[in-house]
């Protein structure tokens, strides 16, 4: 990513080129300027090669403010930041309105700094994913140079496939499989020209682009293999599915969603794979044939549990888990499974309120989410089951036990929310396995235990940062329970719409 520089004071021009220097791949300084008119003289001649702005406020001839309208009126691809001493919230709201990526306050932190750069670096990897035709990328372009060599696509999907957010994966596994998913990349590096990871709307899921030259395009079938043969090493469950069609910088998003309808299609439930999606796959999915062999089965399962046979439904249910693993299936027939499963033992009940309250399409995703194995995954459903049964037996269904038990169980979160704390750590706290205390915490809270608990961290950080104006966003990131600040600034911005600087600026300001 080719950055320009435009800072008029030489000791803070020289901190961030060190900085930056440091930070290593992906990060180049294309150019440095001390004033305004400099920096746009820059930016014409280099035009679309520039991919990100820093600039202060306060420099000579023309302003920060000034020189960031001036680009994004001529090159609206580059990504702008402005930094400046002054704690101004009427700097702050035109910077703002100029839809600058961010306001960054000297003296500069290098954290901060760093984490600036992975999102511009990020967004324009998104950029690449996001349009159909990207437009504002010429020939003369850095990126556009790379990406007319030739290109191929992969989605690599760690753990299970999640069908909704990030919710089921916690703050520390998912930068340490990110971490591991880049530095295993960079054993290969002599195998491709670069790459880039394109992070998908859940944390499980990766998409990333190789570029060739045409000597290693004739192996990189292999390098895929041989990449998948090292993350099944590194992770417990893999999939690797790989595009055979070579990309345009216009196919990239059509790609990717091709990638994510066949993984949709064809990915194993806890088994690691390594797939190749060829163009002239068939559209159309061989479930309804494999559906009805099993259909059966799933009748007579309901009939045990509708009779009110415990003892049955539980053998009954453990070999037919156990016939599915011996297949393996794949992780969207299990969920039909599953889902009529729960239906056909709940329709006959929907006229008891709390049979009502049940949702079989978020219970059946948390199962699969939340189970590791075919054992896990038995384990999940029998301690839902019955807490099922037990409702229908009684139609009050012991929900005043349970709303003592959930209480318990909201108190603990509440006075430990800010440790290191999950789904797993909460249901072995209690006893319970974590797709019933997803279950649980749906049915009185309308939300899963990872979501209540990311309410309660970013509460506590709009206190932090509304009481606290001398807290860094760093400081603000631990106290509330987050080990990565950009981890932690990504989800605040998703449940509050704006950065924890932002938000930081905007509550001094009001004051």
């Amino acid at each position: 990513m080719n950055i320009l520089l435009v800072e008029d004071e030489p000791p803070i021009l020289r901190e961030l080129e060190h900085y930056i220097k440091k930070f290593g791949e992906p990060y180049h300084i294309i150019a440095t300027a001390a004033d305004g008119q400099k920096a746009m003289e820059l930016i014409d001649k280099y035009q679309t090669k520039i991919d990100y702005l820093l600039t202060d406020i306060q420099i000579p001839m023309v302003n920060g403010l000034e020189l960031v309208e001036y680009v994004k009126s001529r090159y609206p691809s580059i990504i702008c930041s402005i930094l400046s001493g002054y704690n101004d919230f009427s700097y702050v709201q035109k910077a703002l309105r100029l839809k600058i990526l961010d306001y960054i306050l000297k003296p500069i932190e290098e954290e901060v700094l760093q984490n600036q750069l992975k999102d511009a670096y990020e967004s324009k990897c998104l950029d690449y994913a996001k349009s159909e035709i990207i437009t504002g990328y010429t020939a003369n372009s850095s990126f556009s140079q790379e990406l007319s060599l030739n290109y191929r696509q992969l989605l690599i999907n760690i753990g299970q496939f999640s069908y909704k957010s990030d919710q089921y994966l916690e703050e520390k596994t998912a930068n340490v499989h990110f971490k591991t998913l880049e530095s295993t990349l960079r054993l290969f590096w002599n195998q491709f020209i670069k790459y880039w990871i394109i992070r998908d709307k859940n944390c499980h899921t990766y998409f990333v682009l190789f570029s060739f030259n045409k000597k290693q395009l004739e192996n990189c079938n292999t390098f895929f293999r041989s990449l998948y043969d090292t993350l099944s090493h590194k992770f417990p469950m893999v999939t690797v599915i790989c595009s055979e069609e070579q990309i345009t910088l216009d196919t990239i998003n059509p790609s990717i969603q091709k990638l994510s309808k066949y993984t949709d299609k064809k990915i194993l439930f806890a088994k690691s794979s390594f797939m190749q999606m060829n163009s002239i796959e068939n559209k159309t999915d061989a479930q309804v044939p494999e559906y009805s062999v099993q259909i059966d089965n799933i009748m007579q399962l309901s009939k045990h549990f509708l009779n009110g046979n415990r003892n049955t439904f539980h053998t009954e249910l453990k070999h037919f888990i156990k016939e599915l693993e011996l297949k393996p299936v794949k992780q969207k027939t299990l969920g039909i499974y599953l889902l009529t499963l729960f239906t056909e033992c709940t329709v006959p009940y929907l006229h008891y309120d709390s049979v009502q309250k049940i949702e079989p399409y978020n219970i059946v995703n948390d199962v699969l989410m939340l189970s590791v194995s075919y054992e896990s995954l038995y384990a999940n459903l029998i301690s839902i089951f019955d807490d099922i049964l037990a409702t229908i037996i009684n139609e009050t269904g012991n929900i005043k036990d349970k709303s003592t038990t959930f209480l318990q169980i909201n108190d603990y979160i509440k006075k430990h929310y800010t440790d290191t704390i999950n789904t797993k750590i909460i249901a072995d706290k209690f006893g319970f396995t974590p797709a019933y205390l997803s279950k649980l915490f749906r049915e009185y809270k309308k939300i899963t235990p990872s979501e209540y608990i990311s309410e309660l961290r970013i509460n506590k950080a709009k206190e932090l940062l509304t009481n606290n104006s001398s807290l860094s966003v760093k400081e603000v990131a631990a106290a509330a329970g987050y080990e990565d600040q950009l981890y932690f600034s990504k989800v605040f911005k998703k449940l509050v719409g704006i950065t924890p600087k932002a938000y930081q600026l905007g509550q001094d300001k009001s004051s």
